[in-house]
């Protein structure tokens, strides 16, 4: 009896304890390794405003994080070639690898007034401040031969030396501003009437969707101001449009897209583009500064795709 158990013991009992403990220690070891060796661990966005660009790399170096110089702008408080502004802020959970876009600063100089002619109001703006100007007063111009809204002089002139944070007079051309006459909007689909709105340098105002059961869905019936009136341009346009048959169970579906404008020159293009049962339409368009965080509502019909698009280029795509 004695024997059968030592036999039982060595060859199924010590045989089962062992292969017990190997599956549990494997078990619990790559546990352990995928929750604190293999995971990218994130890295929090150190302060460098302040700091000179030189010593400001280093830090993100020994962070893990990577350096991009965006704008140079004049300051009165700063030094040259300091750190005026970071984007992502600091405190911010970011995974090693990415890039901090840095705003520099030019020092307490006399900085040199930027040519301002031929360019809009919002591009003037951006060229201003970046120069370390601001805008002045608006004075109105009148130059049929030149689009409405083009920059037609400015106070001081192009090339002028001048204290910084001093104010930069602009004539702004006024010609033709009230022969913008609204289009017929009736019968269209809502991306045509977008299109034809954006073609006439005005804008979409307020949408109502209304249930019909003569009018296709995504038709436009009505529409203020009436067609053929005169307004100025960049005047909005409230439009009706037709939600279908009150039967139909396509829903009017919405989400908020939180978008990140990134760094560039000046003012960024953005749009937002919508796919969903009428079509394909613009929803979206204007012009917003890098670093800006947006968050617009947008709608679809059915299962829709919102794409955002900013200076012509995909930023990111999400199901509506």
């Amino acid at each position: 009896m004695k024997k059968y158990l030592l036999g039982f013991l060595y060859y199924f009992v010590i045989p089962v304890i062992l292969l017990t403990t190997i599956f549990v220690t494997v078990f619990f070891g790559r546990a352990l390794y995928l929750n604190y060796f293999s995971r990218v661990k994130e890295v929090s966005v150190p302060n460098i405003v302040g700091e000179n660009v030189l010593e400001a790399e280093k830090i993100l170096i020994s962070c893990g994080l990577k350096l991009q110089v965006g704008d140079h702008i004049y300051s009165k408080s700063q030094p040259k070639n300091t750190v005026l502004r970071q984007t992502p802020p600091s405190g911010r959970k970011i995974k090693p690898g990415r890039t901090i876009f840095l705003t520099i600063s030019l020092g307490n100089e006399t900085p040199t007034v930027p040519n301002l002619i031929g360019k809009d109001l919002q591009q003037s703006k951006v060229l201003l401040e970046n120069a370390g100007f601001k805008l002045g007063n608006l004075i109105s111009g009148n130059d049929k031969t030149k689009p409405w809204g083009e920059i037609l002089g400015q106070n001081p002139y192009a090339g002028a030396n001048a204290p910084m944070y001093s104010l930069v007079e602009l004539t702004v051309n006024e010609a033709g501003k009230s022969k913008v006459k609204v289009p017929d909007l009736k019968q269209r689909t809502m991306a045509q009437g977008l299109a034809e709105l954006a073609r006439n340098r005005l804008k979409v105002g307020e949408i109502s969707w209304n249930w019909d059961d003569s009018i296709p869905r995504g038709e436009i019936y009505n529409q203020q101001p009436k067609p053929g009136k005169d307004c100025q341009p960049d005047s909005e346009v409230d439009i009706s449009v037709s939600a279908g048959f009150k039967g139909d169970k396509i829903a009017l579906k919405q989400k908020r897209l939180k978008i990140y404008i990134p760094q560039g020159d000046g003012y960024q293009k953005t749009q937002i583009f919508v796919t969903d049962q009428l079509g394909e339409y613009e929803f979206y368009k204007g012009n917003h500064q890098t670093g800006e965080d947006l968050e617009i509502l947008v709608t679809a019909w059915g299962d829709g795709e919102a794409t955002v698009i900013i200076n012509n280029q995909v930023q990111k795509r999400e199901k509506i």
